[in-house]
């Protein structure tokens, strides 16, 4: 049985998973496992996986708007305001009202931005942890005094990974990921939501 933290690395994985099937239209079945040392490997479930091109990165999510999300989750829903991510490119939102998690895809899914309440304590000790037991190239950064952990792409085992960056703002953990963009382009949309 996973520890919480660890359901947590393994609900980063199946997002992961799911976004970069919805981005490569392939309609496959995507497997990107991350181990916590050689001995243990953590892999989701196929149906967590199994994405058709628009599909969403949340389970049992439904499509609605940035309002209605935001009212279905009660929280404010930032929204970046950059070329790559802004009001004028999203193409989709996605919330599961139960757990009060929110997905908005830009330009066609080529950047995904998923958010929830925060489910650790110390922001900055859980990104240490990620990058003690993750094979990604990773990197805690700042912004406003916050840690921000970034995760270079294509640098997990697999070299399958997106581009990543996670931040908690105002009680809100924050992911932003593409496999289009680099992690400069995503840290510059995570400044434009501030």
């Amino acid at each position: 049985m996973l520890v919480p933290q660890h359901r947590l690395i393994a609900r980063r994985i199946v997002l992961v998973v799911t976004t970069w099937a919805a981005v490569a239209s392939l309609g496959l079945t995507v497997l990107w496992a991350a181990t916590r040392n050689d001995r243990t490997t953590s892999v989701p479930a196929q149906n967590e996986v199994t994405l058709t091109n628009g599909a969403s990165p949340l389970l049992q999510a439904r499509a609605t708007t940035v309002a209605q999300a935001q009212e279905a989750v009660s929280f404010r829903i930032p929204v970046p305001d950059t070329s790559t991510a802004s009001r004028s490119t999203l193409t989709r939102t996605w919330v599961n009202r139960g757990l009060r998690q929110v997905a908005l895809i830009f330009s066609g899914g080529k950047l995904t931005i998923t958010m929830w309440p925060v489910t650790y304590k110390n922001p900055l000790l859980y990104f240490r942890t990620f990058i003690a037991e993750s094979h990604a190239k990773a990197a805690i950064k700042y912004l406003h005094g916050r840690p921000v952990l970034v995760i270079s792409p294509h640098t997990d085992r697999y070299h399958s990974n997106p581009a990543w960056v996670e931040y908690v703002r105002n009680g809100i953990d924050i992911n932003v990921y593409s496999h289009s963009y680099g992690t400069a382009t995503l840290l510059a949309d995570i400044k434009s939501m501030e």
